[in-house]
């Protein structure tokens, strides 16, 4: 049975030792629901990480650090590499959700800020940018 509360706590602590890693702190901008519900208050749950890739000449290095992160939280069923993103799939625990990872190649024009999350620094797509990014994806 899905515990939200395990799932939360396993998405944080990987959000945090993500930007605990020094090649990845400044590789990956932070966005999506996961992001606006952290820091902008966006009263949504969410079941995935997102983030844009910040340095396309870093793509194999960051590919292989968020493996590696990822793979002390239990199993990857899926680490590749597809045309617009990095994708990872974590399964945590049986019996309950996995964990999405994607890191866009895309180049876009967003913004990002340094903000402080549990005594660490994470670059996070500023809200603005967030709200144009959903919204261009509906349309």
């Amino acid at each position: 049975m899905f515990n939200s509360q395990v799932h939360t706590i396993i998405l944080t602590r990987l959000l945090v030792d993500l930007y605990k890693d020094p090649y990845l702190q400044s590789a990956l901008g932070f966005k999506g629901g996961t992001a606006a519900f952290i820091f902008y208050n966006l009263p949504r749950f969410s079941v995935d990480l997102d983030f844009d890739l910040l340095n396309p000449a870093k793509k194999e290095l960051v590919f292989e650090r968020v493996k590696s992160v990822l793979e002390k939280f239990g199993t990857l069923t899926e680490a590749v590499e597809k045309r617009y993103t990095l994708f990872f799939l974590l399964s945590y625990e049986k019996g309950q959700r996995n964990i999405k990872v994607e890191i866009s190649k895309r180049s876009n024009l967003a913004e990002y800020e340094l903000k402080g999350y549990l005594g660490i620094s994470m670059l996070v797509m500023k809200q603005d940018f967030m709200a144009a990014s959903k919204l261009s994806r509906q349309n």
